[in-house]
């Protein structure tokens, strides 16, 4: 499985890696959102964890940039947001971008488990 971490916080790049390596994944790191969708027009993802909030350009912008790429459909890759906010905070732009899979900060190792398997 192919897995991308988009998120400026030089911690919670290292916690989302050690817990996805923990799980037995491997994952590429990024730091801001336009390195996000350049990568995925590079090459395929199966899911990216992605932070909500980044400097350059908002999580919700970055799903738009990517499903507009050519070849990208709403069903891959699949998106799962982080932040340090509750989902209910997002309920109108989550739904509006049909994204379910949500963490929130603090992650766990269980919450990445389920993600990745789901």
């Amino acid at each position: 499985m192919k897995i991308l971490v988009g998120d400026d916080d030089r911690v919670n790049q290292l916690v989302l890696q050690g817990m996805l390596k923990k799980l037995g994944y491997e994952c590429t790191v990024v730091g801001m959102g336009k390195d996000v969708v350049a990568h995925v027009s590079r090459e395929p993802v199966d899911l990216i964890f992605l932070d909500v909030q980044m400097p350059d350009i908002n999580g919700f912008d970055v799903v738009r940039e990517i499903r507009n790429l050519p070849g990208i459909s709403e069903a891959s890759p699949k998106i799962a947001f982080v932040s340090g906010h509750d989902a209910c905070d997002f309920r109108q732009e989550l739904d509006e971008l049909e994204v379910t899979l949500f963490l929130t900060k603090p992650v766990t190792v269980d919450g990445v488990r389920k993600i990745v398997e789901s």
